[in-house]
């Protein structure tokens, strides 16, 4: 078994006295935060090398500039990191920048450095592409999947990330390890524009519910201009008419998101990171 990704940056923070190990399980994680600002954090302000929170490896987010999709390797492939707690014992990590903003989407340089890295750990460890189905199984999985992993309850990596794994990056991964052709990753999409708890929805709601009317049409329209890209039948006047509270209750429902046709961030998201159904 090779220990290093190919490629990949040199950056280990253990001292090879850390336990060997036989990994059958591959976990994503959001770091909140930079790639080199959690390598240093790691390195210096942790202070005790491989005995806090830490992983295996490292990738770049777009708000890292050039090192966008770079791996970084923490620890070696057989030697033990510690960020899912007891499970770390069979168990590689993968800490995915985010500038500080778990509710940012994987970027598609990191997805794609997330797919490769994860088809030469399928390589090295003997474990086909599949999700685990137990915190002590085999297979891919994320941080709060298991309470086991996440024995202080982070919501890690967060929804949006999670609904990228699993309509995207893991598909893929087990795509390509079967020989399909290769699906590019897809585009960055805007921020949610609304503050928290708010959403797109009908002129006569409450405070919190934007109808477009007076204020953020151009932010509406950049949904529904997306929505009509999909193939759904929409206006683009950003404006939270009955015609797009309806797309949006049809779109929830298909897409087993909660359906209450206003357009929150969850809803917006989902626009870009769900696949189109044919």
């Amino acid at each position: 078994m090779e220990k290093v990704f190919p490629g990949s940056k040199l950056k280990i923070l253990g001292t090879e006295t850390e336990p060997l190990i036989k990994p059958r399980i591959l976990v994503w994680h959001t770091m909140v935060g930079s790639l080199a600002g959690t390598y240093h954090y790691f390195r210096d302000v942790n202070g005790q090398g491989f005995s806090g929170a830490e992983s295996t490896i490292g990738i770049g987010h777009s708000t890292d500039g050039a090192a966008e999709g770079e791996i970084w390797t923490f620890q070696y492939l057989d030697r033990e990191a510690d960020a899912q707690f007891g499970a770390s014992r069979w168990a590689t990590s993968i800490e995915n920048a985010d500038g500080g903003r778990p509710a940012n989407p994987f970027s598609p340089k990191q997805m794609d450095s997330q797919i490769r890295f994860a088809l030469w750990w399928c390589e090295q460890t003997g474990v086909e592409p599949q999700i685990a189905t137990a915190y002590d199984g085999r297979g891919f999985g994320y941080h709060e999947l298991f309470e086991p992993w996440n024995t202080s309850h982070h919501a890690c990596p967060g929804i949006t990330r999670e609904r990228q794994l699993r309509n995207y990056v893991w598909p893929e991964i087990e795509k390509r390890w079967n020989g399909g052709p290769i699906d590019p990753p897809h585009p960055d999409h805007p921020e949610f524009p609304l503050p928290r708890g708010w959403y797109f929805g009908p002129e006569n709601g409450p405070d919190y519910s934007v109808s477009g009317f007076h204020g953020h049409a151009n932010d509406l329209a950049q949904w529904q201009r997306k929505m009509h890209d999909r193939g759904w039948s929409i206006t683009v006047d950003g404006h939270c008419g009955l015609q797009t509270q309806t797309v949006a209750s049809r779109f929830q429902r298909e897409k087993g998101l909660h359906v209450d046709g206003f357009i929150g961030r969850e809803t917006w998201d989902a626009a870009w990171i769900e696949r189109v159904t044919p």
